[in-house]
C-alpha cells in the first residue's frame, strides 16, 4: 500500500535519511552538496513523498523561494529533488506527488512553482 505523507500525515522515523540516499541515488551529488542542502535547505513541511512498507519510493521538495517579476517581488515554490526509485518509475507515483504539490503551492499563495532538471 502507497501512503501519501504531507505535513498533516507525519511518517516514521528515518524520513529525512531516506529521502538524502534517494536523492543521492537519483542524481549522484556529493556529500559536500548533500550535507548543504539536507542541514540548511531541507525542512519536513516542504517535502511530499510516497512511502511503501515503510521505503521511501518517490519523492519531491518544495522549496519557498522569492523571485522578481515586473520589480515586484513574489512568492514562490522551486521544486527540486524530484525522484522516484527505478523500480516504482512509470506507474504515476511522480504525477500525482506533481498534482499534490501544486495544490499545496497554491494554498500556500505562492504565485509560481519553478522546476529546473538536473539534465536537460
Amino acid at each position: 500500500m502507497l501512503s501519501l505523507i504531507n505535513n498533516q500525515n507525519q511518517p516514521g522515523a528515518g524520513m529525512k535519511e531516506q529521502l538524502r540516499n534517494l536523492w543521492k541515488e537519483t542524481f549522484a551529488d556529493e556529500e559536500d552538496f548533500l550535507d548543504l542542502f539536507f542541514t540548511n535547505v531541507y525542512k519536513e513541511e516542504n517535502v511530499l513523498f510516497y512511502e511503501k512498507k515503510g521505503q521511501i519510493i518517490s519523492a519531491l521538495h518544495m522549496i519557498p523561494y522569492e523571485m522578481t517579476l515586473d520589480n515586484e517581488t513574489i512568492p514562490v515554490s522551486y521544486i527540486c529533488g524530484v525522484a522516484t526509485i527505478p523500480q516504482e518509475r512509470g506507474k504515476g507515483h511522480m504525477a500525482s506527488l506533481m498534482l499534490q504539490a501544486h495544490e499545496t503551492i497554491r494554498k500556500r499563495g505562492d504565485l509560481l512553482a519553478v522546476l529546473i532538471p538536473a539534465t536537460p
